[in-house]
């Protein structure tokens, strides 16, 4: 533990912040260190949602906030985040972990650099709402819901293919990882 705090080689703090699995300790790693991937180490391991949406508000390299930001479920939190965090890449991955209907409407409707498609259709009682990433057009998160259908795994790989399709049809990305 004294290497994970004291060592002036970021390099001995980040090996000896993997071994820790002390949730105090690692969140006064990841608030106070010097070196942004020695707090994204200790970030990674923690997993208490207070510290998490601390770190995820405060600290000032993205990509130790966007890593708080993966590890977040609380949808207020993540919505604020998507809303007023500095990088446009941690707002993405606020937006990606939205699971709230009502929450990433909102947040749609606010963020400058996304915008929503909605694609409503009758395409076997589905509805599909996605967010796009406006400079990059990649979609960012999907939403399937079934309206007059029950629901089968054939159904949904049919309707996610459909969707797809028509999304690429606008140029639209669909990373694999949503589908």
């Amino acid at each position: 533990a004294v290497g994970a705090k004291a060592d002036s080689d970021f390099g001995v703090r980040d090996t000896a912040v993997e071994k820790l699995a002390d949730e105090e300790l690692l969140g006064q790693i990841a608030k106070t260190d010097t070196d942004y991937s020695v707090r994204q180490t200790a970030v990674r391991k923690l997993t208490d949602q207070t510290l998490l949406a601390e770190v995820a508000k405060t600290d000032s390299d993205f990509r130790v906030r966007e890593t708080a930001v993966e590890k977040l479920t609380d949808q207020v939190l993540l919505a604020q985040v998507a809303n007023t965090d500095s990088d446009p890449s941690v707002r993405r991955t606020a937006v990606k972990k939205l699971t709230d209907p009502g929450m990433l409407a909102e947040v749609l409707k606010s963020v400058a650099d996304h915008f929503a498609v909605m694609v409503s259709g009758h395409y076997q009682g589905c509805k599909f709402v996605a967010s796009i990433d406006a400079s990059s057009r990649e979609v960012c998160a999907l939403q399937v819901e079934f309206k007059n259908a029950t629901l089968s795994e054939a159904l949904a790989d049919s309707a996610l293919a459909a969707w797809r399709v028509a999304l690429a049809s606008r140029g639209y990305k669909v990373p694999d990882s949503l589908v």
